[in-house]
Formats: structure tokens, C-alpha cells, sequence
């Protein structure tokens, strides 16, 4: 799961994880449902460094959409936009620290 530092006007300002989880379809009654049509879904999650801004979840990125691991680039989030410098695995830590 790569994480990634945000930063804005060289500064920075947060942090970006994502995860690739699989998703179901449900059909059916619910005491006899099936699990359909399994997709793989891009998730995103952004944590600010400053605790009074609300943090931001997606899982509705498509998986070909350009979030690739170890290329730094621009992220756009609530109209920000934001430089991303993807980290190494010493950034899972932080990660663990929010349970996700």
C-alpha cells in the first residue's frame, strides 16, 4: 500500500495513502445472496499534517487512473492542488499509526 507526501508551495501539508480493494456485487435475497462480478477498486486517503482540516476518503477512482507508485507528480484534492513525492517503506509506520 504506497504512500505518497503532499505537498503545497513546497511545503508540506499532508500525507496520501492508497490501497487496491476487491469489491462484490450482492444479488438475491438477502438470506440467499450471491457475490457477483468482482472488480478491483482504487481507494485514496488523505490525512493533513494540520488536525483541525477533516480528512478525505475515495474508492471511486478507476484502477488505470494515473496514481503510479514511485512516479512524483500533482494530486488534485478539494481543489487543491498538490505536489506528490511517493515515500519509501518507511512510511508505513505513519499508516499503522491510522489503522488503515
Amino acid at each position: 500500500m504506497p504512500v505518497a507526501r503532499l505537498l503545497e508551495d513546497g511545503r508540506p501539508v499532508g500525507y496520501l495513502m492508497t490501497r487496491v480493494r476487491r469489491h462484490w456485487d450482492v444479488l438475491g435475497p438477502r438470506r440467499y445472496c450471491a457475490f457477483v462480478n468482482p472488480r478491483d477498486v482504487v481507494q485514496w486517503y488523505v490525512t493533513w499534517d494540520d488536525p483541525a482540516v477533516p480528512a478525505v476518503f475515495s474508492d471511486e477512482v478507476e484502477p488505470h487512473d494515473p496514481l503510479p507508485p514511485g512516479e512524483n507528480g500533482w494530486f488534485d484534492v478539494r481543489g487543491r492542488r498538490l505536489e506528490l513525492r511517493w515515500l519509501d517503506d518507511g512510511a508505513l509506520a505513519r499508516r499503522s499509526l491510522l489503522d488503515w
